[in-house]
């Protein structure tokens, strides 16, 4: 069971990020018209992404502090046993298009470093002792698809009381097709392959930069954050606290 912070936890959590404080911020916070309409621009790319149930907004633009630089961070929910098999697909797609996040193709794209499967909603494993921002990230996810059934899941598994869509996108009817095709033993073989072949990737991306804190290739989830700046903001907190 998740342990939850408390609001005066959550002052201090907006202060350290800069927001100030936390009723006049979250009275404020609201999606700039050019993340709206950049979202808008690859609907299309989402719609046919498969093995794909549901799809959200986080990290910056979730939270209101997203500059004209920032990138825009997604959290990819996958079906079971397909999630090598979607990242490979939706990567692709995005980089094709010219919308992905990658070297220092930064300002306006689309980083798609966080997948998990729909087995893999409940956010406390992840979580490190204290973790203020990733308790705070799970409240401030904003839904794209039109599966309420994930969002529905994901609030009961993370102890939410309400969730947050923006749009309420449709999967194309011709993206069944494709995984019809990819299912069965075809696809569970293909997702093996693609399975190694990723962390065989990543291995060899992060043995050099000894592993990021992270980045995390495990059973449902991948997620590759080179910078994981939890621990930091937990010793901020706490140091404000302390001074309290």
């Amino acid at each position: 069971m998740t342990v939850q912070i408390s609001d005066a936890e959550k002052d201090l959590f907006y202060k350290v990020m800069g927001f100030g404080l936390l009723e006049s911020r979250l009275k404020n916070i609201k999606f700039e018209d050019d993340i709206y309409w950049k979202i808008k621009k690859v609907r299309w790319v989402l719609q046919l992404m498969p093995f794909v149930r549901q799809v959200g907004v986080c990290n910056s633009h979730a939270f209101g502090m997203a500059d004209e630089e920032s990138d825009v961070d997604l959290v990819i929910v996958c079906n079971e046993k397909r999630l090598y098999l979607a990242r490979l697909f939706g990567v692709i797609m995005f980089h094709v298009i010219g919308m992905r996040r990658y070297k220092d193709k930064i300002r306006g794209r689309f980083c798609l470093s966080f997948w998990i499967d729909e087995n893999h909603l409940n956010m406390s494993d992840l979580m490190i002792d204290k973790d203020y921002y990733l308790q705070l990230w799970r409240e401030r996810v904003w839904w794209l698809m039109n599966d309420e059934e994930i969002i529905d899941d994901w609030l009961k598994q993370n102890e939410l009381k309400f969730g947050q869509k923006l749009c309420s996108y449709e999967k194309f009817s011709v993206v069944k097709v494709f995984e019809y095709l990819f299912g069965g033993r075809f696809g569970d073989f293909w997702e093996f392959v693609l399975g190694c072949v990723q962390r065989l990737v990543a291995h060899k991306k992060y043995v050099k930069k000894n592993f990021p804190k992270g980045v995390v290739f495990e059973e449902g989830i991948v997620k590759c954050h080179d910078e994981d700046k939890r621990w930091e903001i937990r010793s901020k907190v706490e140091k404000l606290k302390f001074n309290l």
